[in-house]
């Protein structure tokens, strides 16, 4: 609309996964110990700052749940300082910017992946843990809606809203069934619509089309 272009001419190709890289395994975790996991940059945008009012609502009724951000950014020393206003640094792990073997490993251990973000292109941090079969709860913004089905294939919250995240965390911690669930068919949307293969194949039909019309 913004720039005043004919619907019909524009074809939208998402980002991809490699998803034989970033794949579901067994879950090798501490006796007891539940990981919430965020990655990405570490920004106000992104909801970090929520999360850890959620995460005060969390730790107040359970001694079990630890929360892992991965990532770097400029508000790093902020969300830190935050998290030790609401005496929480024992709950929270900050492994930094991590590689790629790290990183899926982390989604592997993770318990539930949360991305409490208040806009969105098409986050490839979501596309990964989606892919590792991760159950994953996001903020209701374009761009996480365009990936997650509430209730089927994750869970959407409105942004903004701690307590609504924090429902939502506690809901899956208390249903294993649940999380399974929606991993599982995360999974399957994954190799259906996001792998590199099928992005790409969607990218050779554009160009064929447009050679077609010329």
């Amino acid at each position: 609309k913004e720039y005043h272009l004919n619907p019909e001419k524009v074809i939208v190709v998402g980002n991809g996964v490699d998803e034989k890289f970033f794949y579901p395994k067994q879950k090798i975790l501490e006796e007891g110990k539940k990981y919430i996991m965020f990655a990405g940059r570490i920004d106000r945008e992104k909801g970090l700052f929520d999360l850890v009012e959620s995460a005060t609502y969390i730790c107040s009724k359970r001694s079990d749940v630890f929360f892992i951000i991965a990532g770097k950014g400029r508000d790093l020393g902020k969300l830190q300082w935050s998290i030790r206003k609401a005496k929480l640094q024992d709950r929270f792990i900050f492994p930094g910017q991590v590689d790629k073997d790290q990183l899926v490993k982390l989604y592997q251990n993770a318990t539930i992946f949360v991305f409490p973000s208040y806009h969105e292109g098409l986050p490839g941090a979501v596309l990964e843990a989606m892919s590792c079969g991760l159950p994953v709860i996001a903020t209701d913004v374009r761009g996480n809606r365009d990936l997650i089905s509430n209730g089927e294939t994750g869970i959407l919250v409105p942004p903004r809203s701690p307590k609504k995240m924090a429902e939502a965390i506690s809901m899956l911690l208390e249903d294993e069934k649940l999380r399974k669930t929606l991993g599982k068919n995360a999974r399957k949307i994954v190799e259906r619509s996001y792998t590199w293969d099928v992005v790409s194949n969607k990218f050779l039909r554009c160009y064929e089309s447009l050679v077609e019309d010329r």
